[in-house]
């Protein structure tokens, strides 16, 4: 029974350890100051769309609109976060003690 008992602390003690190593690798950090997020995917690739249209209004108006429901945020630069997904050009972050997600700019956010 005792051999079993301590078996498991030590299998315990070993997820526990790569549990820790991956959050690790997760832990990035803000780069620019004001970086928007947004809680969907889609909100966030329309709002870059705007961007990319050079539709400077359309951005504004989607990001207070964004902000007055809480579905945008503003990160500021140094600001500590978790990755919860990475894609090529967008990454998907949570702060540090919430559980609430943004999608946002995988170049404005890097490994801590």
């Amino acid at each position: 029974m005792k051999r079993v008992f301590i078996s498991m602390l030590i299998l315990l003690a070993c997820l526990l350890n790569q549990c820790f190593a991956q959050a690790d690798r997760t832990m990035q950090v803000i780069l620019v100051n004001n970086l928007f997020g947004c809680s969907t995917k889609e909100d966030f690739s329309k709002i870059e769309l705007y961007a990319d249209q050079g539709d400077h209004k359309a951005v504004q108006m989607a990001i207070k609109r964004g902000v007055a429901f809480g579905t945008v945020t503003f990160f500021k630069k140094g600001e500590i976060v978790y990755r919860v997904y990475k894609g090529p050009t967008i990454v998907r972050v949570r702060r540090q003690g919430d559980t609430q997600e943004y999608w946002t700019r995988g170049a404005s956010v890097s490994d801590y």
